[in-house]
């Protein structure tokens, strides 16, 4: 899946454009580079795609784990990555760390059935694209 079709699925459906949109605004703008004020919402959305992609494709969606096994493999698989990948992307590891906490928290409070029914299409599609 490129960053488009990412970002062409974001803004075609609220139920996963909502939780993302949340993670931003919950993410706060680095003054001393004015990131998030100047890039805006639906860039730094793209600069998500690959804590998303990461996030889907290695620990997965928490309504299809157990509550302890998905904080654990949380924990362990996403600080990881932050500490060797993402940093290697130029993007600070402390962006990349709030966001995916941000993320988590939004994921965890999808409740309602077609929310989750779009996250699992999504899942699918950005797993299909690894292959």
């Amino acid at each position: 899946m490129t960053v488009d079709e990412y970002k062409q699925i974001v803004e075609s459906d609220p139920a996963i454009s909502g939780p993302l949109y949340n993670t931003v605004r919950s993410i706060p703008a680095d003054r001393s580079q004015g990131t998030y004020s100047l890039l805006g919402e639906t860039a730094v959305i793209a600069l998500l795609f690959p804590v998303v992609s990461y996030i889907i494709r290695n620990i997965g969606l928490p309504w299809l784990h157990e509550a302890k096994r998905f904080s654990e493999l949380w924990r362990i698989k996403f600080d990881k990555w932050i500490d060797g990948l993402y940093d290697q992307k130029g993007i600070p590891p402390e962006l990349a760390e709030k966001a995916g906490n941000a993320l988590r928290r939004e994921l965890e409070a999808v409740t309602e059935k077609d929310a989750r029914k779009s996250w699992e299409r999504f899942a699918e599609l950005i797993k299909k694209s690894e292959s």
